[in-house]
């Protein structure tokens, strides 16, 4: 490889450990209905279903009425543990 490429790709990567260092990345734990449903790879439609049947994941309404799922209790329902 070019000596100029590899000092480049150094460098970003030395910038890049220092912007995860300065700003770490913390996982996300609160997903929206839409959010919900691609992570349990389900349509909104049949998370819905299953929250009307009192069968899907335990929901948490936001101000204004959003749902709100947390991630914990979406990995429980995919194990079928449920809520």
């Amino acid at each position: 490889m070019d000596a100029s490429i590899i000092a480049l790709s150094n460098e970003i990567a030395a910038l890049v450990i220092k912007q995860l260092a300065e700003k770490p990345v913390m996982p996300r734990v609160w997903f929206d209905h839409k959010e919900a449903a691609t992570y349990t790879r389900r349509s909104p439609r049949s998370l819905e279903q299953a929250n009307a049947e009192g069968v899907g994941p335990k929901m948490h309404r936001a101000s204004g009425g959003k749902r709100l799922y947390h991630i914990a209790d979406l990995d429980a329902w995919i194990r079928g543990v449920a809520s």
